[in-house]
C-alpha cells in the first residue's frame, strides 16, 4: 500500500517558459545547431558582401586582399560566436566598422549585431559593458567626420546609425532572454524550496503525532502504575499496555521513515484510519481517563483524509491525556457525503491530578494538516469546564 500524504495546495507546480520564448535557448555555448545555422550565415554574408575574392584579379591593386580578409574575419566571428562570444563579436565589430568606413555598405554591422546576441545574453551585468561597442562607434565617427567631405560623410553617418540600431536591438533581445531565463529558474528554486519545507513539515507533524502520543500514553500509564499498592496483575498489565503503545509507535515511525526515504520496495503496513481509533481510546483509557468513541460513516473515507482523522483524534487524545488527566473525554467522528466532522471533549483534569503544560505544537500540526484538506479547525473551552476540539474535512463535491 502506497504512503497516503497530505493534498499538495494548489499552485505548487513548477512554472514552465512562456511559450513566446521557448524559440530563444538561453542556455550558454555551442550546440550542433547553433553551429550549422551560424555557418549558414557566415557563408550567406560572404556571398552578400563581396567577400569571395576573383583569383584573376586579385593583387592588381594593392588593397584588393582587404575586402575578402575583413569579411573572412566576419565569417569566422560568426562561426565561432557562441564559443567566445567577447573575442569574436569585437572582432566582427572592428572589421565590420572598418568595411563601412571603406564604403562597402552595412552588410558588416549587421553581421556584428548578429554576433553581438550570445555576448548579450551570457555578460554578466554591469554598467560598462554594453558602452564598449558605443564608445569604438563615436570614434569612428570623429574619425571620419575630420577626414571626410560632406556627401560621403552623410552616408557613412547613415550606415552606422542603422548599424548602431541593429546592434542595440540584438543587445536588448540578448538581455531579456537573460532576464525571463533567470527569473524562471528562481521561480523554479522557490517552488523546489517550498517543496522541500511542506515535507519537512509533513514529516514533522507525523513524528509528532506518533511520539508525542505514545510517549503521554505511556508516562501516564507507568504514573497510574506506581499507585497499584505492588499488585503484581496491575503491573504486569500496566507493563503489557506500555508495550503495545511502544510497538505501535515503533511501527508507525517505521512507516514515516520508509516514506522519508522513497523506499518503495519496502513493505509498507496499512496506514491508520478511523478504523484504529478502538485502539488509541483504549490506550488513553490506560492512561487513567475515561474515554468514549462514537463513529458513523467513515468506512469509505479517502486514504489521506482517514490518515488525517486519525491523526487529529490522536493528537486531541494526547492533549486531553496531559491536560486533562482523569477526565471524562468524547471522542466522535461523523462521516457525510462531502466532509468528515471530528469533535473531542473532555472534563478536564480530575480533583488532585495535575495537568501537564504543552508547547502549542500539536495543535498547529492540527491546524496544517486539516488546512492541507482545505478543511477548519477550532479548539476552546467549554463554558462549564474542559476543552473541545473541532475539526472538518471536506473531500468530495459540495
Amino acid at each position: 500500500m502506497t504512503e497516503a500524504t497530505d493534498p499538495p495546495p494548489s499552485g505548487a507546480s513548477a512554472p514552465g517558459p512562456s511559450r513566446h520564448w521557448t524559440a530563444l535557448d538561453a542556455r550558454p555555448g555551442p550546440t550542433r545547431r547553433r553551429f550549422t545555422v551560424d555557418t549558414a550565415v557566415a557563408l550567406l554574408h560572404l556571398l552578400l558582401s563581396g567577400g569571395l575574392p576573383d583569383p584573376h584579379t586579385l593583387g592588381a591593386q594593392p588593397l584588393d586582399w582587404v575586402r575578402p580578409a575583413l569579411c573572412a574575419v566576419v565569417a569566422a566571428g560568426i562561426v565561432l560566436r557562441w564559443r567566445w562570444p567577447a573575442a569574436s563579436f569585437g572582432a566582427v565589430l572592428a572589421a565590420g566598422l572598418a568595411a563601412t568606413v571603406a564604403g562597402w555598405g552595412q552588410m558588416p554591422l549587421a553581421a556584428a549585431a548578429w554576433a553581438l546576441y550570445p555576448l548579450a545574453l551570457t555578460a554578466e551585468r554591469g554598467p560598462t559593458r554594453p558602452r564598449h561597442g558605443l564608445y569604438l562607434l563615436a570614434g569612428v565617427l570623429v574619425v571620419v567626420a575630420v577626414g571626410s567631405n560632406g556627401a560621403a560623410l552623410d552616408g557613412l553617418v547613415r550606415g552606422l546609425g542603422v548599424g548602431s540600431v541593429l546592434l542595440g536591438l540584438s543587445w536588448l533581445l540578448g538581455r531579456s532572454v537573460r532576464e525571463r531565463s533567470v527569473q524562471e529558474a528562481r521561480a523554479v528554486a522557490a517552488v523546489a524550496r517550498e517543496a522541500r519545507v511542506r515535507e519537512r513539515l509533513r514529516v514533522a507533524r507525523e513524528v509528532h503525532d506518533v511520539v508525542s502520543h505514545t510517549l503521554g500514553a505511556v508516562g501516564m500509564r507507568a504514573g497510574v502504575a506506581r499507585y497499584t499498592g505492588g499488585d503484581a496483575e496491575e503491573l504486569r498489565a500496566a507493563l503489557a499496555d506500555i508495550e503495545a503503545a511502544s510497538r505501535q509507535a515503533s511501527d508507525e515511525l517505521r512507516r514515516v521513515l520508509v516514506s522519508l526515504r522513497g523506499d518503495h520496495d519496502a513493505p509498507l503496513g496499512p496506514q491508520p484510519g478511523p478504523a484504529d481509533l478502538e485502539a488509541l481510546v483504549a490506550t488513553a483509557g490506560s492512561t487513567g481517563i475515561t474515554c468514549r468513541l462514537r463513529t458513523e460513516g467513515t468506512g469509505a473515507l479517502p486514504p489521506a483524509v482517514a490518515v488525517s482523522v486519525h491523526r487529529v483524534v490522536q493528537e486531541a487524545l494526547t492533549n486531553a491525556i496531559r491536560h486533562a488527566p482523569g477526565s471524562v473525554c468524547e471522542v466522535t467522528v461523523l462521516g457525510g457525503a462531502a466532509a468528515v466532522e471530528v469533535e473531542v471533549t473532555d472534563t478536564g483534569p480530575a480533583p488532585g491530578r495535575v495537568p501537564v503544560p504543552g508547547s502549542g505544537t500539536g495543535l498547529a500540526g492540527m491546524a496544517e494538516r486539516v488546512a492541507a484538506h482545505g478543511g477548519t479547525l477550532s479548539a476552546g473551552p467549554l463554558p462549564g469546564g474542559g476543552h473541545r476540539l473541532r475539526a472538518r474535512i471536506p473531500f468530495g463535491p459540495g
